[in-house]
């Protein structure tokens, strides 16, 4: 097969290299995100928002394309219209040494709206629309999932906000996300004042904050200090004998 571009320098391909890594790995002081799976990898992308210590939050900019301005209405003289969107995702997380993973936070935007009208004497119109998304948590001692829109009709602004909450992370766990979003219309066949029926749904400003900690040392307590010191009391006195 021939070339048909040209050869890139070894600068230039090491700059779209980094560029390309910065999209779907980002290491924080306690621990490594990757995108590992999902459906399009072409857009697969995560962003870094804001890092604190102890805490990390990070722009689902695939979910956000994905699952964002969903719309079907008025298309001329036809009767019904539907549409519907998908978005799959595996993040991976790898834990550094000294750290453990806390908790992990979900939040989003869920917009929809579905307006329907007709003239008295006409056939009803119709408009729907559904939005689900969940979530999870795998790693290789056992797995968790969560609702975190479960199947809504909506007709207004969302704001959804989820902790996962109490869970052995471990040193490697993966987060799954599935969520779908669906509209619906149907305009009556003889509507004297053209279509008027719509519908829109969408995800929007999705991100993850993973918190996260120093495993600390434990400190010995008053009593097995006390015994220590004993015990090198015996030993440096029956080594005195000795001599």
């Amino acid at each position: 097969m021939k070339h048909i571009f040209p050869k890139l320098s070894a600068v230039a391909l090491l700059a779209a290299a980094s560029f390309a890594q910065a999209a779907t790995l980002i290491n924080t002081p306690g621990f490594t995100i990757s995108y590992a799976d999902g459906t399009k990898p072409a857009q697969w992308n995560i962003g870094l928002q804001q890092s604190t210590p102890g805490s990390a939050t990070f722009d689902l900019a695939t979910m956000n394309r994905q699952l964002s301005s969903l719309y079907v209405g008025p298309n001329g003289r036809q009767t019904e219209a539907e549409a519907n969107a998908f978005h799959y995702s595996v993040l991976h997380v790898d834990v550094h040494d000294g750290y453990k993973i806390a908790n992990l936070m979900f939040s989003a935007t869920a917009d929809g709206y579905h307006r329907s009208y007709w003239q008295p004497g006409e056939q009803p119109g119709y408009a729907d629309n559904t939005l689900d998304l969940r979530w999870g948590v795998n790693n290789a001692t056992g797995s968790a999932s969560q609702s975190l829109l479960s199947e809504r009709s909506l007709d207004g602004t969302e704001r959804v906000s989820r902790d996962f909450g109490a869970f052995n992370y471990g040193n490697s766990f993966d987060v799954v996300f599935n969520g779908w979003t669906w509209v619906y219309v149907f305009q009556s066949p003889d509507a004297q004042w053209g279509p008027t029926s719509t519908a829109m749904a969408n995800i929007r400003n999705a991100s993850l904050r993973i918190d996260y900690a120093e495993i600390q040392s434990p400190v010995p307590e008053p009593a097995t200090g006390v015994m220590l010191l004993a015990g090198l009391a015996l030993v440096a006195g029956v080594a005195r004998r000795r001599t």
